[in-house]
């Protein structure tokens, strides 16, 4: 479930569109958009194998077609092959150029490299109904149950009839061990994944101020910087691995509590308090 990413190798990164039309020769690699359908304005989440460890690969929509916001870069985003020959990542549709929109109906994404690798994976974009459609999670067991209204539908509580429910937001990945224990070196978090944030590569970081020996206090990172692959929706495990500075920390003391900040797919970060025993 967990993939580290890989260092980039030297070969170039193919960024142009080949004369007469882009022509898939994935070369035993294999990509698909999940879901295939996403809401006007949403996210294209994509996954694929077969690449080799550090390729990096320049993905486009609708090849080329589609630009960043405020310029003409037709490239989306580059990902790189994990270890095990995984690439991941999230295109936001809402972050595009506005003179270049991806509408509703079908579209793809490319996926180039110096392989050379050429493949692509078809999506469709609906209507979001007035307002952008975001998976929310089933309601915990002894919730309240929303109430019928006349119309046969139904009022969540708290909500007048007729009154347009507010529009949920995406949560970020979150951590659900806020205790996490070092073995040998290494120590398992784990992490419940939003929509937005449940497939793609995270990045963690844990930039604490402790003082070691007679030394004054310095700002150290307890755990190797990192990124890491989370491949499935819902919950999934990672493993940090302490950094001489955080060994020498927990050495020094039974237990110590640091700010482990996860940056996402989408690029959104969010900061939670862990406590680190062994």
């Amino acid at each position: 479930m967990v993939g580290l990413l890989a260092l980039a190798v030297g070969a170039p990164v193919a960024l142009a569109i080949p004369p007469g039309g882009a022509k898939d020769n994935p070369a035993g690699a294999t990509v698909v958009v999940a879901p295939a359908e996403v809401v006007s304005g949403g996210h294209v989440v994509f996954t694929g194998a077969g690449f080799a460890a550090g390729e990096e690969v320049s993905v486009k929509i609708d090849d080329g077609a589609v630009f960043k916001k405020g310029g003409s870069v037709d490239v989306l985003t580059v990902v790189t092959g994990a270890a095990d020959g995984t690439v991941s990542g999230v295109i936001d549709l809402s972050q595009l150029n506005p003179s270049t929109p991806v509408g509703v109906g079908d579209h793809w994404i490319r996926l180039l490299s110096g392989q050379p690798r050429s493949l692509h994976a078809d999506f469709k974009v609906v209507e979001a109904g007035g307002a952008p459609q975001v998976p929310t999670p089933a309601p915990a067991p002894g919730a309240p149950t929303p109430t019928p209204t006349p119309n046969g539908g139904s009022t969540p509580p708290g909500q007048a009839p007729g009154q347009a429910p507010p529009v949920a937001k995406a949560p970020l990945v979150e951590v659900t061990r806020t205790t996490v224990v070092v073995k040998r070196s290494k120590a398992k978090l784990r992490l419940a994944a939003g929509p937005a944030g449940s497939a793609g590569r995270l990045r963690v970081r844990t930039l604490e101020a402790f003082k070691i020996g007679r030394g004054a206090r310095k700002r150290r990172d307890l755990f190797a910087r990192e990124s890491y692959l989370v491949e499935k929706v819902g919950q999934a495990t990672i493993t940090l691995r302490l950094t001489a500075d955080g060994a020498a920390v927990l050495r020094r003391r039974k237990a110590f509590k640091a700010v482990v900040e996860i940056t996402d797919a989408t690029g959104e970060r969010i900061k939670q308090t862990i406590t680190v025993t062994q």
